[in-house]
């Protein structure tokens, strides 16, 4: 139910979220993909809207996550050798949003929304050490991976009402510690943390 703030009518929504996973890729040709892990999440969340008018409204939003995992991270010193070791990482991601939308003539919204967003490694990011079937490689994960982090800001211009409708936005994507898996051979891939952003770009519908 709406709460009036006499500059503003506020709706909150909050909410949790709840999860455990099982992992394993056994092979009965070699070691499989990784040993078999498990990870348990558990998120908090609020959204918030605040409607000054009938055509403007801003939106705040907030997001946190703890995550733990078990597995075993995998090295190779060499001569067909593989070594598993035990890893429990844990990590708490933080995300924030918020945004402005304004509506104008001729069914016109636009918008302009700034996040900041922190992403937890995923398990095959740290734990994989062999071949991949799927994908024909053979995958290294890294369990000293940190949280990946994303700043971005998007501006929009949309009309959705027939019979003509359109979409364009242009966004900058800032990225630091990003994690993702490069090729260091024709049938090998590594997970590798880096820093790296994104320059402004433009697309439309």
């Amino acid at each position: 139910m709406p709460m009036d703030l006499r500059f503003a009518s506020l709706t909150t929504a909050i909410g949790a979220q709840v999860g455990h996973q099982e992992l394993t890729a056994p092979s009965p040709d070699n070691a499989g993909l990784w040993d078999p892990n498990r990870n348990m999440r558990e998120a908090a969340y609020a959204f918030n809207e605040f409607k000054f008018s009938d055509t403007t409204k801003a939106q705040i939003a907030g997001r946190i996550e703890h995550v733990d995992l078990s597995g075993f991270g995998r090295s190779f010193p060499g001569g067909g050798v593989i070594i598993s070791t035990p890893v429990s990482p844990s990590f708490t991601p933080k995300s924030a949003s918020v945004g402005l939308i304004q509506n104008f003539v001729w069914d016109l919204v636009g918008s302009v929304t700034a996040q900041y967003v922190e992403r937890a490694p995923k398990p095959a990011e740290l734990f994989s050490g062999g071949p991949h079937d799927a994908t024909a490689t053979f995958d290294k994960g890294n369990p000293d991976l940190k949280i990946e982090v994303a700043e971005s800001v998007e501006l929009a211009l949309r009309r959705a009402v027939a019979p003509f409708r359109f979409e364009i936005t242009a966004y900058y994507t800032h990225r630091d510690w990003l994690v993702r898996f490069v090729n260091i051979s024709r049938f090998a891939v590594d997970c590798k943390l880096s820093p790296g952003s994104e320059p402004v770009s433009a697309r439309s519908h």
